[in-house]
């Protein structure tokens, strides 16, 4: 058991497709090691094996697979400026450990057809969350007509006083992550909010519908921190990554986040504060007025969301066919050695 891990996806499925993050993360990594392998239970095996390694040395940040709740796909040691990764983006050149080398053409060939097979999976997957996110706009627009951005903008204003008030500007450039908390997977939707908090003494829970500007009210406090030049991890909507749900600011020890659903927190210590968007600059009454609605929209983007997880499901058939393959070949290639 690590005693100083964080977890997030560095990656994820969403309505605008597969979104990749690994380049803000490892950019101020000096070393960076990828394994190419198509065995999702292997590398995760390597970096568990890793981990365990660097347990005593320091944080290990646990980059999380997108491809099912128990792989990995990445781990980071920034006291150590090094990290590991599975075969994903990253422009720089970098160290390529290729587990494929003794692979024959044949077997290259059939992975390669089944890989096509999960990417298909996914686009469709993709296509069903780009509908849903198309239907649950059309909630923002609701919300959208009763708000008052002038009273949100005060909040916010006052906000920013409150937290930076005190801070020096540093030296340097800040260093924003992006990241997310969590994704849809074939296990279902998982996210690591929880954990990601528990550590933070400053937390601000934002409260209010789709389209009350929570994301916005985060964006500016980012942009704050870039002017101080403070690092930020940014995390991003798994549902539409050009929102944010959550931002942590270490140096403040503050976070920040959409505290709705699917991922709702309520405070639990009394320095908790809640930021309630729909009671500060949306015009009382608004879910009664719309309510028939909101009730239609919201079961019409569920059902396309649903739809879009349970064809995910599908990638854990050709995983297995992919781990079925890749044994089946080390036995042959076990046999043969012994000839």
């Amino acid at each position: 058991m690590l005693k100083n891990k964080l977890s997030y996806y560095a990656r994820g499925h969403t309505a605008k497709g597969m979104v990749n993050y690994w380049e803000s993360n490892v950019k101020n990594v000096e070393d960076v090691y990828v394994f190419k392998h198509p065995s999702l239970s292997l590398t995760s095996q390597l970096f568990q094996n890793i981990m365990s390694m660097y347990d005593q040395f320091g944080q290990v940040e646990v980059v999380m697979s997108p491809f099912g709740k128990d792989f990995i796909e990445g781990i980071i040691i920034r006291d150590h400026s090094i990290a590991f990764m599975d075969d994903h983006y990253v422009s720089r050149v970098v160290n390529l450990i290729d587990f494929t080398k003794g692979m024959d053409e044949k077997l290259r060939k059939d992975l390669e057809q089944l890989e096509d097979s999960m990417k298909q999976i996914c686009d469709r997957a993709y296509e069903k969350f780009e509908k849903s996110l198309i239907i649950h706009d059309t909630l923002e627009n609701l919300f959208l007509k009763e708000m008052s951005f002038q009273q949100a903008d005060e909040e916010i204003n006052k906000t920013i006083t409150e937290l930076f008030s005190d801070v020096q500007k540093k030296k340097g450039q800040a260093v924003l992550y992006e990241r997310l908390f969590g994704t849809k997977t074939p296990d279902g939707t998982t996210e690591f909010v929880k954990t990601l908090i528990e550590p933070m003494q400053h937390r601000y829970f934002i409260k209010g519908r789709a389209g009350t500007g929570k994301s916005h009210f985060m964006k500016q406090i980012v942009d704050q921190c870039i002017n101080y030049r403070i690092d930020v991890e940014l995390y991003r909507c798994s549902f539409d990554p050009d929102s944010i749900d959550m931002i942590i600011i270490r140096d403040l020890q503050l976070c920040m986040f959409d505290s709705t659903p699917p991922h709702e927190f309520h405070p639990t210590r009394n320095e908790d504060i809640v930021i309630d968007l729909y009671n500060i600059a949306l015009t009382p009454g608004t879910d009664e007025k719309y309510a028939e609605e909101i009730q239609r929209i919201e079961k019409a983007y569920k059902q396309e969301m649903k739809e879009g997880v349970v064809k995910l499901k599908e990638i854990k058939s050709v995983q297995q066919q992919i781990d079925h393959l890749l044994q089946l070949h080390v036995k042959k290639k076990t046999e043969n050695e012994k000839h």
